[in-house]
């Protein structure tokens, strides 16, 4: 019987605290939707008090039902509220976003942020990127400490940004000495100058990547290796087409202007890069013609084609081993003449591996190299030191680059893909 009584006595204590809970849990769903009902609505009124104000502002206090959500936030969650201040300033709210979520998330934006009838694309990276730009200019020009107190970097910056700055001297040295460096390299065919007899396919290579700086066939930089985190490493991977992007180069059309000298059959991006590289041989001095023009382009359109159909099966190879799969380089010298060309001792790198991003291009690009003509491989190779040295030419010579990137570029954005980037 004891043991009975004390089993109801513990029943009863659990139904009384479940009635309890039930209670409490009743009175706070009450609450919360006296609560809600008392909150501000999302409406486009609200919306447009919150857009253009800075919410961590202290006269934003009394501005209306939308803003009492953010008291007491403002001192430890301003990023995040002017993140979320940012985000609502770009919504278009008399847009049903279930009709049309774009316009609805965007529309906005589109108001606010115009394309000039210079650009053929503007975005919030171009405004970050104007906005860098300006701080540049004014690191550049401010006169800061003695000149031998700025590190070396900095002073060639400014000493790279001075001599720019001269167009007057620019337009007086004219296109000399790019004139001169192409000799240098045993001419190009187009100028009529070209001494087949000094044509030294890995030479000219390394003057390309080396000493120009410009990728040819393939691109060589450092970066922060990916396993070993606490070095740089060298990395080769796809490279040295001109164009901005390989869609430019992949357009549907056939090969009738290659053979025929026209631009019959050929797509707007193809047409607009024949008559630029066209333009700047006469502008050189040489006599224009097809024939370099399409040795060039198409040229480059195999390097485009080979490096969209190659997968990126990534490697870590030795110099000798590289020799084995693009072996019309000798790769240990390459190596030891690029290393050596920023002053560092070669032997000092002790086992040195290069990171190779697609060992098949490199393969397939040994197979292109062994099949394309000698006068091919030089014009390319020499075409990209030109377009390398175009920021520092002359303004009718910068004008074809100019007015090529326009061309090309103008009839290739979606509005999805040139405005909206919700990002601060």
């Amino acid at each position: 019987m004891v043991a009975t009584g004390n089993f109801i006595v513990i029943l009863i204590i659990l139904l009384l605290l479940l009635v309890g809970s039930l209670v409490a849990l009743t009175f706070m769903t009450i609450r919360y939707k006296k609560v809600l009902e008392k909150g501000p609505k999302i409406t486009k009124e609200v919306v447009n008090k919150v857009r253009y104000k800075t919410i961590i502002d202290e006269t934003c206090e009394n501005k209306g039902n939308a803003l009492h959500i953010f008291k007491g936030l403002k001192s430890h969650y301003a990023d995040c509220i002017r993140t979320a201040n940012h985000i609502v300033s770009n919504i278009d709210a008399t847009i049903d976003p279930c009709e049309d979520f774009y316009e609805y998330a965007c529309g906005e934006w589109f108001e606010n942020n115009r394309i000039s009838a210079g650009d053929y694309k503007y975005s919030v990276w171009t405004k970050i990127e104007q906005a860098n730009e300006k701080l540049l200019h004014e690191l550049l020009i401010q006169p800061g400490p003695e000149p031998e107190d700025d590190i070396a970097m900095v002073r060639k910056a400014k000493h790279l940004y001075e001599d720019c700055r001269q167009e007057n001297e620019l337009t007086r040295i004219g296109l000399d000495p790019l004139i001169l460096d192409l000799l240098a390299l045993g001419g190009w065919q187009p100028l009529g100058n070209w001494d087949r007899s000094r044509w030294d396919f890995q030479k000219l290579l390394l003057e390309v990547i080396g000493l120009h700086s410009s990728s040819a066939l393939f691109l060589i930089t450092t970066m922060r290796d990916p396993i070993l985190t606490n070095q740089y490493s060298l990395v080769i991977q796809p490279g040295g087409l001109t164009l901005p992007g390989l869609n430019f180069y992949l357009q549907s059309h056939t090969d009738s202007g290659y053979s025929q000298g026209s631009d019959q059959g050929l797509d707007q991006y193809t047409i607009a890069y024949r008559k630029a590289v066209d333009s700047v041989i006469k502008l050189l001095g040489g006599e224009g013609g097809q024939n370099t023009v399409d040795q060039i382009v198409f040229f480059e359109r195999e390097l485009a084609n080979l490096t969209a159909r190659v997968p990126y099966d990534t490697e870590r190879l030795s110099s000798e081993k590289l020799n084995d799969i693009l072996p019309v380089v000798d790769w240990p010298w390459f190596m030891k003449e690029l290393v050596e060309l920023g002053g560092i001792s070669y032997e000092s790198l002790g086992e040195l591996k290069v990171l190779v991003s697609s060992v098949t291009y490199l393969k397939k690009l040994s197979i292109l190299i062994s099949e394309t003509p000698v006068e091919t491989l030089h014009n390319y190779l020499i075409w990209r030191i030109v377009v390398s040295k175009t920021p520092y030419l002359t303004m009718d010579f910068r004008h074809i680059f100019d007015k090529t990137s326009y061309a090309i570029m103008r009839g290739n954005f979606t509005v999805s893909q040139l405005f909206c980037e919700l990002v601060l």
